[in-house]
């Protein structure tokens, strides 16, 4: 049955204080701006609902297994933006707050703490750009007249130093600005008038219009009206948590459940603090030239696998206090072998242009942290073999479509068992190929599928790897672009009608030759920048003007018949596409483990 309540502002303010009331890992950091607070007391005032809260009761057999924080109380944008976390909670039944952080925060600071933000131009990093303020409340504007910042606001709030609010006060045609968390040393009983009459007294304001009206409004909505609405879960599935959380959480910045499952995982660690590490391995895995595009999911799930956690799926039980210790003991290990792996991806010339599936990272990285390599593995003649086993099968893997989609947390499994089992001194091609054969992921290549790669086209991620694959002269580890033969400005529509070709080969050249794979060349950076708007075969006689260069380059790339102009173009790419095609059945068509190139006389 639904749990709804509600309560008043002070007694969730006591929850807080006595941490009875606290944050899970899941939470984000409080963002309010102090306009925002404002508007949230001056709504209060006015009785506007607020939206209900929603709380999650952990009783104290279970809250042990999760990191609590407390609510900011006395934030500092450069000392102390985040929540603390809390430590020692004795055993206890607690509350924790899964929507409504941000408003439970805004009324803890405007009551019971104090903001400090960097004034605007002032300095960094300098401690005095950040003036401590506490929230008033002008008890002498009359309600719904304001004007200038505050013609938004019926009551007139605003956050304020001291000593301003004191240099304001003492004009007597001013504001008297009454610092609103006094209001919570008058405590919750019936003497709440005599209070306020003496306060405005001693201001001389006992005759002010609207100033105890105004007073008395601001101790009911805090001690007396039950602002606060909220429904309690109580289940003890950490998974329904989430589902529920991503919900109520959705009409702001997207979240997903490994977002969430990230802070549960990086709350667990108690030596490394985890908000740097995780992100610090992710910024450095991909600033490896010439630079990658994994995401945090990828180095995460990774996490879990090098770990040698037993389930590395997204789900909160895995996130468990005894795997995220696993996890961080490993991790200064992990991070250099998903940093190594990396390095050992460029050197196969991959980038982030052309890693279509990022999940292929984590069993490479596995093969290496499985065997403790180091750098001196990237260079190392005698690790050279072992080195184009793995090229193979991660290009084999990038190019075969699925192998990283539906059922990825049983790949991952089975291929770690695999390397435990049969990695121990090379990386194992064919037991790892028998086990993805029997999973249906194959990473033999039959003729329908190598048709459908040779029609691959400028753009996709597969055809730096074909190229690469196709042609013995490109040195993996060099800068090589993808180029297009006859540049596309030569093949513009109203050239190709010059040349004589009629509206349907025309479109055919358009719409796929044009950028297709028989029109595709990789060429080192200055050559390709060399090149540019020029005829291929007109370019290539001034690149290498010796003759027996000019044949060297011209049969290295599968070139013998491009034509001198625009008008053979058409035949020559159906020719080289169909030799492609018949390249990629010669490598691709056999057993994983070697991609040494069909060279054009073996054909």
């Amino acid at each position: 049955m639904p749990n709804y309540n509600d309560e008043t502002i002070a007694d969730a303010l006591d929850a807080i204080a006595s941490r009875r009331y606290v944050l899970p890992a899941i939470q984000r950091e409080f963002v309010w701006s102090p306009s925002r607070i404002c508007s949230l007391f001056d709504s209060l005032m006015r009785d506007y609902p607020i939206s209900s809260l929603l709380y999650w009761r952990v009783d104290k057999e279970h809250g042990d297994g999760y990191r609590w924080y407390d609510f900011v109380l006395d934030y500092h944008e450069l000392e102390r933006p985040g929540c603390p976390p809390h430590a020692s909670l004795p055993p206890e039944d607690r509350i924790a707050v899964l929507d409504g952080q941000q408003r439970l925060t805004a009324l803890n600071i405007g009551l019971r703490g104090s903001h400090a933000a960097r004034t605007k131009w002032r300095r960094v990093n300098n401690p005095q750009s950040y003036p401590t303020k506490y929230l008033y409340l002008d008890i002498a504007a009359e309600p719904g007249l304001g004007t200038d910042k505050y013609e938004d606001q019926f009551f007139r709030f605003d956050f304020l130093e001291p000593a301003r609010a004191q240099e304001e006060n003492e004009d007597e045609s001013g504001p008297l600005w009454f610092q609103v968390s006094t209001i919570l040393a008058w405590g919750s009983d019936s003497n709440a008038p005599p209070h306020i009459n003496a306060f405005l007294a001693d201001a001389g304001l006992a005759g002010h219009p609207s100033a105890f009206d105004t007073l008395w409004k601001l101790w009911r909505t805090v001690h007396e009206q039950r602002h606060l609405s909220y429904f309690t879960e109580s289940t003890e599935s950490l998974d329904r948590v989430l589902d529920i959380f991503i919900r109520v959480n959705s009409q702001g910045q997207p979240l997903s459940k490994s977002d969430l499952l990230m802070s549960v995982a990086t709350a667990q660690w108690e030596k490394k603090d985890a908000r740097e590490e995780i992100p610090a391995t992710l910024r450095r895995v991909n600033a490896v030239a010439p630079g990658f595009a994994f995401e945090r999911d990828h180095i995460l799930k990774a996490g879990l696998v090098l770990a040698g956690i037993s389930d590395v799926g997204f789900r909160a039980e895995v996130f468990n206090r005894g795997n995220m210790q696993q996890l961080e003991d490993a991790w200064d290990e992990i991070s250099a072998r998903l940093h190594l792996a990396a390095e050992l991806f460029a050197s196969f010339g991959l980038s982030r242009d052309n890693i279509d599936a990022k999940m292929v990272l984590i069993p490479v990285a596995y093969y290496l942290h499985r065997r403790a390599l180091d750098e001196r593995y990237l260079a190392s003649p005698t690790t050279a073999g072992d080195r184009s086993r793995i090229r193979d099968w991660t290009v084999r893997a990038l190019l075969m479509p699925g192998v990283f989609g539906s059922g990825l947390d049983t790949v991952l499994g089975r291929l770690r068992r695999t390397i435990d089992d049969h990695g121990a001194a090379g990386f194992p091609s064919d037991a790892i190929e028998d086990a993805m054969a029997s999973m249906g992921k194959s990473l033999r290549f039959d003729r329908e599928l190598v048709e459908e790669l040779s029609d691959s086209s400028y753009g996709r991620p597969d055809t730096y790897s074909l190229l690469s694959i196709l042609y013995s002269h490109v040195d993996p580890a060099g800068a090589f672009h993808v180029d297009h033969i006859f540049p596309r400005s030569i093949l513009r529509r109203d050239h190709l009608r010059d040349a004589g070709y009629d509206e349907a080969q025309v479109e055919r050249i358009v719409r796929v030759a044009r950028d297709g794979l028989g029109n595709l060349q990789l060429l080192p950076g200055g050559e390709n920048i060399g090149k540019s708007d020029r005829m291929p075969l007109a370019w290539a006689r001034s690149t290498f003007a010796d003759r027996d260069r000019l044949r060297g380059y011209l049969e290295q790339n599968d070139m013998l018949d491009v034509p001198e102009d625009a008008s053979g173009f058409l035949d020559f790419y159906d020719a080289r596409r169909e030799r492609i095609r018949d390249r990629l059945l010669a490598v691709l068509g056999r057993e994983p483990g070697s991609l040494a190139q069909a060279e054009p006389d073996t054909l």
